[in-house]
């Protein structure tokens, strides 16, 4: 139990009932829509669905994480939330000419949280009240993102740097946005030597209204040269009174369990969920046991284009491919021609030769990509109600060297030396 940071009238203590739900005054973040401690149906989102199963969410990703993949994702089964991509609060308050786009809710606006960008408080709190507005799960901030033109103007992981100007942030958007609508905060770690900045963070946040927190626990100086440090996500999951998303580096069934041991109430998924749309659905167990990657491909190219305006098309197949492809056998060298090409009906024509070339790149099984562990199993193992082997889906190629194509079509990483 806590109180709250400043006079917010909506966010008086929070405490933990019988059946593992989050009471928040007049607000309850309930673990499962059927609630066992009121016996009623809850009306809120349900943020997290069972206290022994993992909440499964789609990271937002910048030119990736749009309606079209939202909704590919969706025809598998989809997962429990989705991140739409970052959303500048400045370009949205302007009316600049493809906000509509990025306000899109498509495919189940029930289970979409916005998330937002920017460097101003007044702005952030009104584009904040303009989509709490619409039909959505929530409002999410992002105080991660580090890219270097976003973190000197103010925006991103800059507001981590003054937790009390954060926190009226935070206390400020609560306020502004419908009662049941969520507010959430995803994180990055301070580039300090210890996590207490942070930690500390993360629970004036709480305090001031947020109703659960996304941690991606790498510094701001990491990169992607290094692993996430998932052993300080038990330290966040230990120190908080309130749900927990992990994030970084998950990519297989085994990275969800091991999420899953430090204590998160859930698991935040990106480039693998671009690499394989079927992963959420695998991981739920209802993923079909033979995936057609062709017409994966295909379906994309088509939700692309019922979902995004021409202007975005080549950037938007071009950044899926970057990773989808990837993946396959050989697809490095197809996914690194993709970026070289000028068009977005090139990059399908060019995908769909591929698969012509190799049909036996273009199925794929639970037994042939090593996956089909089930969170159901994870947990089994993790509680140790059962013995089972987690295989990994198929494997990603995380870090790979970057390419330049040749006139020839070949394809060569930057660091090989050519005498030409």
């Amino acid at each position: 139990m806590y109180r709250h940071y400043g006079r917010n009238p909506r966010r008086k203590e929070v405490v933990k009932t019988r059946c593992g739900c989050w009471q928040t005054g007049e607000r309850r973040i309930c673990w499962a829509e059927y609630c066992t401690d009121t016996g009623v149906i809850m009306s809120l989102p349900a943020i997290v669905h069972s206290a022994a199963t993992p909440v499964l969410t789609l990271a937002p990703m910048a030119t990736l994480s749009h309606a079209a993949l939202r909704s590919l994702i969706h025809d598998f089964g989809g997962c429990d939330l989705y991140f739409s991509e970052m959303v500048s609060a400045e370009a949205h308050l302007g009316g600049t000419p493809f906000e509509r786009y990025y306000s899109e809710g498509a495919p189940d606006p029930g289970r979409l949280v916005y998330q937002l960008i920017g460097k101003r408080q007044e702005t952030l709190i009104e584009a904040a009240r303009r989509f709490g507005r619409l039909p959505c799960a929530g409002v999410d901030l992002n105080f991660g993102c580090s890219a270097p033109h976003i973190r000197k103007a103010g925006g991103g992981i800059a507001w981590t740097a003054d937790v009390d100007r954060a926190a009226r942030l935070v206390d400020a958007v609560r306020r502004a946005v419908p009662a049941d609508r969520t507010v959430s905060v995803k994180l990055r770690l301070a580039d300090t030597g210890e996590p207490q900045h942070t930690v500390r963070l993360a629970q004036m946040l709480a305090r001031a209204g947020a109703d659960f927190l996304t941690l991606h626990p790498r510094r701001m100086s990491d990169s992607y040269s290094r692993p996430a440090r998932r052993g300080l996500l038990e330290v966040f999951a230990r120190e908080l009174d309130l749900p927990l998303i992990g994030n970084g580096d998950v990519l297989t069934a085994e990275d969800v369990a091991a999420v899953r041991r430090t204590g998160a109430t859930g698991v935040m998924i990106g480039r693998g969920a671009v690499a394989h749309p079927w992963l959420f659905a695998r991981l739920k167990g209802i993923a079909p046991a033979d995936i057609d990657r062709g017409a994966v491909a295909q379906r994309f190219h088509e939700l692309l284009r019922q979902w995004q305006p021409a202007e975005f098309l080549l950037s938007r197949v071009r950044r899926f491919h970057h990773y989808f492809l990837a993946s396959f056998p050989f697809g490095s060298r197809v996914a690194a021609q993709v970026q070289g090409l000028k068009s977005f009906e090139a990059v399908v024509g060019h995908v769909e030769d591929y698969f012509a070339r190799f049909p036996r790149y273009r199925y794929v099984s639970q037994g042939s990509d090593r996956g089909g562990s089930t969170v159901s199993a994870i947990d089994a193992a993790w509680a140790g109600q059962a013995a089972v082997s987690l295989q990994p889906h198929e494997a990603l190629i995380e870090h790979q060297r970057p390419a330049r194509i040749l006139p020839a079509g070949r394809v060569v990483p930057f660091d090989v030396r050519l005498n030409q």
